[in-house]
């Protein structure tokens, strides 16, 4: 009777620390932050006809203020006297995204 009563105990407190853990687990997942952007750098070459404008609006995203803001960056980033880029100079370009990379 003893030893029917301990494996019932036994079995219960392995039940209960399951469900603690499976639930421990879900609710950190639950706590993951999905809007989360990490900020990237990346090299670029100019093409013939890319401006600092249109390089600008393909990589300038929600994260900046406005498109003058992203491109005030990039001259600055790149230590270029003014906006004028020409064709097969590298520039480097900010950009976020949500995947984490290591």
């Amino acid at each position: 009777m003893i030893r029917k009563f301990g494996i019932l105990v036994f079995s219960f407190c392995l039940l209960a620390a399951l469900s603690i853990s499976l639930g421990v687990s879900v609710k950190a997942e639950d706590h993951a932050d999905p809007d989360v952007t990490y900020k990237y750098f990346k090299s670029i070459r100019v093409e013939s006809g890319d401006t600092l404008w249109s390089i600008a609006q393909e990589y300038c995203s929600e994260e900046y203020p406005s498109l003058d803001y992203y491109m005030k960056e990039l001259v600055s980033m790149n230590h270029l006297d003014n906006e004028y880029i020409q064709a097969g100079q590298f520039i480097t370009v900010p950009y976020y995204s949500n995947e984490y990379i290591r």
